[in-house]
């Protein structure tokens, strides 16, 4: 019998079709030619307006009450947004909010507008501000309170909800917290913004006058402003009161004290100068000066 050929010490030039019982030790350099025919276990979601991605239950839910999405993607949010300040929203899966009426707010979860206070203004709908000192707000204001105005005052504190009319005797300028007392000499009647100088012939002694008191009789201020007013000097007199001078007795009469009301008439044989304080003896060509009747 012939001899067996011994095996052959080579391996085969052509790779095999069928797969190896034993791994490679190098990685084929050629990708696999066909795709798998096995579906991907993740389907495809497209969430809408109103709702957001949930990647656990891999759903869209709907955005809550006060909340919006406008549903942008993909990516999708992953939540919803609150409304922002001064808008709101009451239905579920929304995807815009509306705005709050002028002079309201929104409530802190957006879901419904609220009106400011009385003694407030609403700052751009972004939150319900007390009133400043020296404003204030019957009703709830939008943008701003109201200004007092002179003669008007609120108080010390924020929140007012009226201005009130300072009383006569006092005064008040814009934005006042108090009403001031009149200073001496001026005086002013109720809801004023400045008080006003006593006339000549007039006067008010203290602070917070309410009006001027006329200088008597035998007296008279020629200034305005006054505290008091003056005597007639001797010589003088002032029958009137309110009034800012004295008149000169005339020729013939004579006021010998301070503050007269009238003259008095120079006895017989004797006269007087116009603003006299006393009378003299009369002669033919001169007066010869002698103080009497009451002179001083």
């Amino acid at each position: 019998p012939l001899p067996t050929l011994p095996p052959s010490p080579s391996p085969t030039p052509v790779p095999t079709m069928l797969p190896s019982s034993l791994p490679t030790t190098l990685p084929s350099p050629i990708p696999f030619p066909l795709p798998t025919n096995v579906p991907t276990p993740l389907p495809t979601i497209n969430c809408g307006n109103g709702t957001y991605f949930d990647p656990v239950t891999l759903t869209c839910p709907l955005c809550a009450i006060g909340r919006y999405s406008k549903g942008d993607g993909p990516p999708f949010a992953l939540n919803c947004s609150l409304c922002p300040i001064g808008q709101y929203n009451i239905i579920v899966g929304a995807r815009a909010c509306k705005a709050c009426d002028t002079g309201k707010l929104s409530s802190e979860d957006r879901s419904s507008c609220q009106d400011c206070f009385a003694g407030q203004f609403n700052d751009r709908g972004r939150a319900c501000v007390d009133c400043p000192t020296g404003t204030y707000a019957p009703t709830a204001q939008d943008s701003a309170c109201i200004s007092c105005l002179a003669g008007d005052f609120t108080n010390n504190g924020t929140g007012a909800t009226q201005c009130s009319s300072c009383d006569a005797g006092k005064y008040s300028l814009d934005y006042a917290t108090e009403c001031l007392n009149c200073q001496n000499g001026t005086y002013s009647t109720s809801r004023s913004g400045s008080c006003l100088a006593c006339e000549r012939g007039k006067f008010s002694p203290s602070m917070g006058s309410t009006t001027c008191t006329a200088c008597s009789s035998g007296k008279y201020q020629s200034n305005t402003s006054a505290t008091s007013c003056e005597v007639c000097p001797k010589g003088r007199f002032q029958s009137s009161s309110g009034i800012y001078y004295c008149d000169d007795c005339p020729a013939g009469k004579y006021a010998s004290t301070t503050g007269s009301q009238g003259c008095t008439s120079c006895s017989a044989g004797l006269d007087s100068f116009d603003g006299s304080k006393a009378c003299v003896i009369a002669t033919t060509n001169y007066y010869i000066t002698h103080e009497v009747e009451g002179s001083s």
